[in-house]
């Protein structure tokens, strides 16, 4: 199986995550997270910023939740890659005021 082949497994990960979970559920913003990053030149940066934003209103809904760090700064890394300055910083500093 080669990089390629992950495409399909990660968006049944996330369908039996969402299933078994709810929408709703960190376990299941995880999968959004993973299948945003495969890799971003796979889907339109839009595909991605949408899986990504997704997964931070998951995140956000559990206070505390590493993953909404990891997920803000994922979006900023996006934004840098889509020429969006701004936002990139945006969630930059939104990730930095959550750290301890």
């Amino acid at each position: 199986m080669g990089a390629n082949d992950s495409g399909p497994l990660l968006k049944r990960a996330l369908e039996i995550r969402e299933k078994e979970l709810g929408p709703d559920h960190p376990d299941t913003a995880q999968s959004l997270n993973n299948l945003a990053m495969f890799p971003i030149g796979t889907y339109s940066f839009k595909t991605a910023e949408e899986l990504f934003l997704r997964a931070l209103e998951i995140y956000e809904k559990t206070p505390g939740s590493p993953g909404t760090v990891t997920t803000l700064d994922n979006l900023a890394q996006l934004y840098t890659v889509m020429h969006k300055g701004s936002k990139s910083k945006e969630m930059a500093d939104r990730a930095a005021d959550l750290r301890p």
